[in-house]
């Protein structure tokens, strides 16, 4: 029987790790304990970019390109349940979050040609069950999506042609949305890279706290 070691990995482009798990995601996931025992490759999953950890040892994963959502037991390998993407998504954002009690996913993508047609999969693995909504509100390119710690889903919008953003938090049930908070960062004007409720990472590597300018 051959043995699979880090070393036997290829096409690795990037690596996720959580707990006693690493994954090296390329063409194909590999999954290893981090004291270099292998779990699996799992081949009918194709360019996982983004994953989530999940309680139980599993993980969340987007295949780009089989275009299907995966979930996978990390302590087995076994793909758990996988649903095929639905539409065309053309355009970013691409963007994922995860429930404070990791029961619940959620995926923010464009679908078209033409920016401002989003749509929020709410995605419950346990339950194999995926809803999709379209947001509220599409103005304004995406710097942060994440859930907050009383479970609100919030969505980090640069305000178009302005160095002002606004934080919408959203019922996750319903997508209503609860608050709208609006700041301005009179610092250099650099691209955004990502957000949360409290700082936003710049492509200069600056960082802007929210709260305090």
């Amino acid at each position: 029987m051959r043995k699979f070691t880090f070393d036997t990995v290829d096409g690795c482009e990037l690596i996720f790790s959580h707990g006693d798990f690493v994954v090296f995601s390329g063409k194909h996931p590999w999954i290893f304990r981090k004291d270099g025992a292998y779990v699996g490759k799992i081949k009918n999953i194709c360019r996982a970019y983004k994953m989530l950890f999940l309680p139980n040892n599993t993980v969340f994963m987007d295949g780009s390109g089989d275009r299907s959502y995966h979930y996978v037991s990390l302590d087995t390998g076994e793909v758990l349940w996988s649903l095929p993407k639905k539409g065309k998504r053309c355009l970013p954002p691409y963007k994922s979050a995860v429930s404070p009690d990791g029961s619940t996913v959620y995926y923010l993508y464009c679908i078209g040609t033409s920016f401002g047609n989003e749509y929020i999969d709410t995605i419950v693995p346990e339950e194999r069950l995926c809803m999709a909504r379209k947001t509220p509100i599409a103005k304004g390119s995406v710097c942060g999506f994440f859930c907050d710690k009383d479970g609100n889903l919030c969505i980090m919008r640069r305000v178009v042609c302005s160095n002002d953003f606004k934080l919408y938090k959203l019922n996750p049930t319903t997508l209503e949305i609860l608050s709208c908070e609006e700041f301005t960062d009179a610092s250099t004007g650099n691209s955004e890279v990502v957000g949360d409720d409290q700082h936003i990472l710049f492509n200069d590597w600056n960082v802007y706290s929210l709260r305090t300018g």
